[in-house]
């Protein structure tokens, strides 16, 4: 699922910039703007665990230290 949202938005990208002289000025400033808005949302999406935003590190984490006290 991830990887094909990754793959969409290259591909997006890549119609944009080659249809971008197609569309008229305001339109191309949309497209454009939109897709830095779901570039910045599927790099937020795809690096959660990076983020430090999902709480499985932390169960793991939690789990981990309490086999060591057994």
């Amino acid at each position: 699922m991830k990887q094909a949202g990754f793959f969409a938005l290259v591909l997006a990208w890549i119609l944009a910039i080659y249809f971008k002289n197609d569309l008229s000025k305001t339109m191309m400033i949309i497209v454009f703007i939109l897709l830095v808005l779901a570039t910045f949302f599927v790099i937020f999406w795809l690096n959660r665990v990076f983020f430090g935003l999902t709480s499985q590190s932390k169960e793991n984490d939690l789990e981990s230290s309490q086999d060591k006290e057994k």
